[in-house]
């Protein structure tokens, strides 16, 4: 039970988050939109009567729970260490990061990312050695690739990782080398079939403008900005003592490739010896890249936390082969696990805060559409056809704190129209459209209006039978 105290919160809550709502009060998934087919299945198998998408939740957190649980088990006893409770506890490192909570806050696709992030760790821990298993992998990254795509980053870095447990427990270069060049097929080949039947499927706009690759000149023109960009982004999720710790299990993960590699070069090398020496000495750096590297090939360069879910292989990755490093020295395995757990406990520990925090935007929020309608009803309005919010507006005390001292949350805690409950267009209490206020048009149609209402936290404003409400109180300067 790991991955429990990760995922309390979520199902303390119980809140839907972002495209949630849509999910939830319509029933329409829009993973096939995004080119996610296994994700709708997933979903639709709570609906069997149905073609809406239901809300089960909180089930689908338990659901993940168990699944990555059992994953934590497989990983650990295909790296035979599940004799030994202490690693298995660090195999949690693989999912548990600050960046996997965006990744866990939705209530429906929390589920199907975990299913991806599963598929991809067995993926890579399969000895590939004949057709069958070949198959067997190109299958299972098909899979991940149709649930959640940038699962395939854990593929990557997991595989590197197989491969030097593989070269350090049987010493076999070439058989290593050629089942980590099999496994690069599989994965290709079975991109080149997501490819293919992806235009057999409804994909979306936004979808499309995301997924738009670089052209090749401006790929290598934007490497190093991407590196830099990224980097930033996840050294800024971290406390500043859990980077210490994450910095020293990388530098020993890499002293120790390099000294083992120097070791078995000694003498009348073979070309094999050299190319799985190579391959171990850039495996941590090049898995460092893997984590963003399939982001900095698109346009958008997007820099949500959720896409970065290669991040907790990397970790284990890094904690994995400095416990290796230390297991000849006395009590240096005992100070590997606790250098383990301090990125671990950091992950839990912004799982709640961020949680508590999001708890307080959403009542706050909530509190301000029950105020719009009160004040609607003060007024005697009740003939409007719809309510439009500014996009921006007041954030909750402690939500504006936490926000504060931990900047990347501002990428999970939002105030104005996403934060209404009922926003993108939903009918709330009243049975009333909810909309977004936010073209200039809107804003002349809002001021030339009547102002029927001043409150604390928002300005309203009626016009052709629609409420404009500014929740930043300066969208109109003077009254009409």
């Amino acid at each position: 039970m790991a991955p429990l105290p990760f995922f309390l919160p979520f199902i303390l809550n119980n809140y839907a988050f972002n495209d949630d709502f849509y999910k939830q009060l319509w029933g329409q998934s829009h993973f096939m939109q995004d080119g996610r087919p296994i994700a709708e299945v997933v979903l639709r198998i709570f609906s069997f009567s149905h073609f809406s998408v239901d809300n089960v939740a909180p089930l689908t957190w338990m659901l993940s729970i168990t699944l990555l649980g059992w994953v934590c088990t497989y990983l650990s006893s295909k790296l035979n260490i599940s004799g030994e409770k202490p690693q298995f506890l660090f195999t949690a490192l693989v999912f548990c990061t600050p960046a996997f909570i965006e990744n866990a806050f939705f209530k429906y696709d929390n589920l199907t990312m975990s299913i991806a992030l599963a598929l991809s760790v067995i993926a890579s821990s399969i000895i590939v050695k004949n057709r069958r298993s070949f198959s067997l992998v190109y299958l299972l990254c098909l899979g991940f690739l149709c649930s959640y795509q940038l699962a395939m980053t854990s593929f990557i870095i997991l595989s590197l990782l197989m491969f030097i447990f593989k070269e350090i427990k049987e010493g076999n270069q070439k058989g290593g080398l050629w089942e980590l060049i099999f496994k690069a097929i599989a994965l290709t080949v079975a991109f080149a079939t997501y490819v293919a039947i992806k235009p057999l499927m409804p994909i979306s706009k936004y979808a499309m403008e995301q997924g738009t690759i670089l052209p090749p000149e401006e790929i290598i023109t934007n490497i190093t900005a991407g590196v830099v960009k990224y980097t930033t982004l996840l050294f800024s999720i971290y406390d500043t003592l859990s980077l210490i710790a994450l910095t020293i299990l990388a530098a020993i993960s890499v002293g120790y490739l390099i000294s083992y590699s120097a070791k078995k070069l000694k003498g009348n090398a073979s070309f094999y010896e050299y190319a799985a020496a190579f391959v171990m000495i850039v495996s941590v750096p090049l898995s460092f890249i893997m984590i963003f590297a399939p982001l900095m090939i698109l346009k958008s360069q997007p820099d949500y936390l959720r896409l970065l879910i290669g991040l907790g292989a990397f970790i284990y990755m890094i904690t994995f082969l400095a416990y290796r490093a230390a297991s000849s020295v006395k009590y240096a395995k005992s100070a590997v696990l606790i250098l383990a757990l301090i990125p671990m406990i950091d992950a839990i520990s912004k799982s709640y805060i961020i949680n508590n925090a999001y708890s307080a935007q959403h009542n706050f929020s909530n509190g301000i559409s029950v105020g719009v309608l009160n004040s609607l009803s003060t007024a005697g309005i009740d003939d409007i056809s719809e309510i439009k919010y500014t996009t921006h507006g007041p954030v909750a005390y402690e939500t504006e704190r936490v926000m504060k001292d931990y900047p990347f949350t501002k990428k999970l805690l939002r105030g104005g129209f996403v934060a209404i409950p009922h926003w993108a267009g939903y009918e709330h209490q009243a049975k009333i459209k909810v909309g977004e206020w936010v073209t200039d048009n809107q804003t002349k149609d809002a001021c030339s209006g009547t102002s029927i209402a001043k409150h604390i936290n928002y300005d309203i404003y009626i016009n052709n039978k629609i409420a404009f409400v500014d929740l930043t109180k300066s969208r109109c300067k003077t009254d009409k």
